[in-house]
């Protein structure tokens, strides 16, 4: 019986080196895709900290410009200063915030003598912004915020606290991002607690 050999069709196994081979490249993509993950979360929330800062500075800059207060505050409908109950004793910012001409500077928006600037909307879904205290942050016409100090910290979902991204806002009004000035992996405001150490600015639930 003649066979054709262009018809013929040969199944041919993996070898031991292939199969190792191909091993190590799923471990590899595994070990690979937790930090590449919270990189990816980590610039989200980079970039929703600069949006913050973005926001602060055209309010201030606002501020001087029209010669009358104007308020940066948390919001959760886009037309009214409002925001959600505090959690840890900090206050809640992840609805969004705006940014309004206040033109008796009492912090709340006017519709009848007040104007919107700009909205930001509800942060990304498990992304979160949060304040020790304050939820505004008002310049007066000569650029400064005096009584509204405080720091922002966000934090993406389920990051640990060296992933987290903080604004500071100083009594000046000027603005500037946390940084870790210890070396110990975690921003912070760069003020010293009561044990001498830098106040972290920590992700909490």
């Amino acid at each position: 019986m003649k066979i054709n050999n262009q018809t013929q069709i040969f199944s041919k196994g993996f070898t031991l080196i292939e199969l190792m081979i191909a091993l190590c490249i799923g471990v590899l993509v595994m070990v690979m895709s937790a930090p590449m993950a919270n990189m990816l979360k980590s610039n989200k929330a980079s970039s929703v900290a600069y949006e913050f800062v973005s926001a602060l500075n055209y309010a201030r800059s606002e501020a001087i410009t029209r010669g009358n207060r104007v308020t940066v505050c948390r919001t959760i409908s886009g037309k009214k200063c409002e925001g959600h109950p505090d959690i840890n004793n900090q206050k809640v910012w992840d609805s969004g915030w705006m940014v309004f001409s206040d033109q008796n500077g009492n912090g709340q928006f006017n519709p009848t003598q007040d104007e919107i600037l700009k909205v930001r909307s509800p942060l990304p879904e498990g992304y979160s912004m949060r304040s020790n205290a304050k939820v505004r942050v008002t310049y007066k016409p000569i650029g400064i915020s005096p009584g509204f100090m405080d720091s922002w910290t966000v934090c993406p979902p389920g990051a640990s606290p060296g992933f987290a991204k903080g604004v500071i806002v100083a009594y000046s009004g000027r603005v500037r991002f946390a940084e870790d000035t210890n070396d110990n992996g975690t921003i912070d405001n760069g003020t010293p607690s009561m044990k001498g150490n830098p106040r972290e600015l920590v992700c909490t639930a």
